[in-house]
């Protein structure tokens, strides 16, 4: 007998549930795209129903927005180096944060807003001055 069919019932669900968001989102990695230099960079391409995008980076930046523009910090520019991001995006609205109920509407303790999820992950690098873009498949 496969040690899965031994498994509690809410053990099966919460790791096909998990299986689910990885492979709902495992085509979107590295689709976003970074350009601009020192003193802002521009994010483009954002996934659907993006929340917010958490940007950390050399000399302890660290940098989190809504809007899809990454500003250096106050009177300084933004260092050469690696900078890594993640995506923060609203996922599907029928499944609840674990991912094990369906929200019928008959049950008061199942959230009824969108859970969110990091949706993509990576880094750009910022190479005198300028954005390079890390994240296509073209390398020179």
């Amino acid at each position: 007998m496969h040690i899965f069919t031994k498994w509690p019932l809410r053990a099966k669900a919460n790791m096909i549930s998990s299986l689910f968001f990885s492979l709902l989102f495992i085509n979107n990695v590295n689709s976003a795209e970074f350009a601009g230099g020192a003193n802002q960079v521009t994010v483009t391409d954002l996934p659907v129903d993006t929340i917010y995008i958490r940007v950390s980076g050399p000399n302890n930046f660290s940098f989190q927005t809504e809007q899809g523009v990454i500003y250096a910090p106050s009177n300084s520019l933004l260092v050469d180096g690696q900078y890594s991001y993640e995506i923060t995006a609203q996922v599907s609205s029928k499944i609840n944060a674990q991912g094990a109920r369906i929200n019928t509407g008959r049950e008061s303790n199942v959230p009824t807003e969108s859970p969110s999820a990091v949706v993509e992950y990576g880094y750009f690098r910022i190479m005198n001055g300028e954005v390079v873009n890390t994240n296509s498949e073209e390398e020179e």
